[in-house]
């Protein structure tokens, strides 16, 4: 069964049902993970700013780590950030970590544990429903392309929505007890849609393989870095006047402009590098759909030229595996990593900070 909704306009860019049989849904599933914080806030600094990057560090690919700035007076206020966390378990102050929509502790080794466990656990499970998503990047308008298809892997009963969550994957400003200029990470941004909760995605009965499509069209605020944006897709449970958490999806942004060629969606999604924030090392993950007698694997910096190759040569179907490191690439800055595969190609970016 298939769900068809009217198309809808909102503040922030227009959602609309778009058939896209090229994009695969992955059975995984992810978490959430919530740190309520400002930048006014000295002990968000401390702590709790350790929390946050051993968090991210070592989950990986299982779970989403985002900072949410709820509080009109920090420097990285969200609307959005304020309205999501409306529904999660109430906090009089900040820091302050959340699984999922659960208040867990304010940092340290007890909340880290927790949370590690917690997300650990749920990734041992097979999903409930999961979207596909792809979002690209139009640099002369700043209008950021996004599609999503989200498909049902068990029969449920429910009220679901799908949101599509923008955030900024480091951000350069001030910290109290740190600097004032600090790298904030995974920084959510704003919604895609004009509610934070989304757009209906099933509703009543739900039979498997139940799915349903997204696109929508965002305009990249000025204030916002539009090479540094990465997408979620976040699927919720209606439970009278609240939203559960069911599981996520989250993609770096493609850039149009380095390559005139549109990205094959499906090398898209079997094509990912995490962490796509290059301190050290990072792993670039290629899926095939079948065998190519031509694979080329680039790294690109912003004005196109291209700083490394990391392959070229013929790759069987399947996962294959690659490793970028720091020291692949000249300086700090957004880098665009680009897969040709036959015909076809993918690009997904990344950044190095600086030391």
């Amino acid at each position: 069964m298939k769900l068809y909704f009217p198309v809808l306009f909102v503040l922030a860019g227009t959602f609309q049902l778009s058939a896209q049989p090229n994009l695969p849904v992955p059975q995984t599933q992810q978490s959430l993970v919530t740190k309520l914080t400002a930048t006014w806030c000295s002990i968000c600094g401390g702590s709790a700013w350790e929390t946050q990057k051993k968090l991210q560090s070592q989950l990986g690919a299982s779970a989403l780590v985002m900072a949410a700035h709820t509080s009109s007076s920090s420097r990285l206020y969200s609307a959005t950030a304020a309205a999501l966390l409306n529904n999660f378990d109430f906090a009089a102050s900040q820091p302050v970590f959340f699984y999922n929509t659960a208040r867990i502790g304010s940092g340290g080794t007890s909340t880290e544990n927790t949370i590690i466990s917690s997300v650990q656990n749920a990734a041992k499970g097979t999903p409930l429903v999961q979207a596909g998503i792809s979002a690209t990047l139009s640099p002369g308008s700043r209008e950021l392309d996004i599609q999503a298809r989200a498909q049902f892997f068990k029969a449920t009963e429910g009220s679901f929505t799908l949101s599509l969550l923008i955030l900024e994957d480091s951000v350069v400003m001030e910290q109290a007890a740190r600097s004032a200029s600090e790298i904030h990470r995974n920084v959510l941004r704003a919604s895609a849609f004009q509610d934070v909760y989304g757009q209906p995605l099933a509703s009543g009965t739900v039979a498997l393989g139940t799915s349903a499509n997204f696109k929508a069209t965002f305009s990249v605020p000025a204030s916002f870095n539009a090479n540094r944006l990465r997408v979620a897709a976040v699927i919720w449970k209606k439970n009278g006047s609240k939203y559960e958490f069911v599981n996520l999806n989250i993609v770096p942004i493609s850039l149009q402009s380095v390559t005139a060629t549109p990205a094959d969606i499906q090398l898209l999604q079997g094509f990912q590098v995490s962490p796509n924030l290059l301190e050290g090392m990072a792993k670039v993950t290629v899926q095939l759909p079948r065998p190519s007698g031509q694979v080329v694997l680039e790294v690109f910096d912003q004005q196109g030229r291209r700083v490394r190759q990391l392959f070229s040569g013929r790759l069987w179907e399947g996962q294959h595996e690659f490793l970028l490191h720091r020291q692949d690439v000249e300086a700090a800055g957004l880098y665009f990593l680009r897969l040709r595969s036959e015909n076809a190609q993918a690009v997904r970016s990344v950044v190095v900070p600086g030391y």
